[in-house]
């Protein structure tokens, strides 16, 4: 318990996120969906104690996002969206009402993207590409 409770302060302190950049490529890859008409979501999972601190940080790295935009959730599964990018495997493996796009991360490795359907990408610039991939084939069905 005591554990649990450093590491939430940890993420809890501002000064933590100044640690932190977003991926290589975020901010065109982001900019690049919003103006091709797409409506982007930043969907979170975050400590209420937290989620003001991430907030800040968006709008620090992305001040084109709009914060009405943003929101913390824990259970991504309950959203009902075209497309979720996303590196939490648990986010993904369930049955999803959506295309599901897995950002490579080291903790996500050990699943076959086959059998669930999984795009797996390795950088910004290829989420835009499978996104357009995914596109691509809802207008051929």
């Amino acid at each position: 318990e005591d554990v649990a409770t450093a590491i939430k302060a940890i993420y809890a302190d501002p000064k933590t996120y100044d640690l932190v950049q977003p991926l290589p490529g975020a901010k065109s890859m982001l900019q690049k969906l919003i103006n091709s008409g797409h409506q982007v979501y930043i969907a979170t999972h975050n400590w209420p104690a937290q989620f003001n601190t991430k907030v800040q940080w968006i709008k620090r790295h992305f001040p084109f996002m709009d914060e009405s935009r943003i929101m913390a959730i824990s259970h991504k599964h309950l959203l009902r969206c075209d497309v979720l990018v996303e590196d939490k495997l648990d986010n993904l493996l369930v049955t999803p009402h959506y295309y599901r796009v897995c950002v490579n991360r080291p903790w996500n490795t050990a699943v076959y993207d086959e059998v669930y359907g999984i795009h797996r990408v390795y950088g910004c610039q290829e989420i835009v590409a499978a996104i357009k991939q995914i596109e691509k084939k809802e207008s051929e069905d």
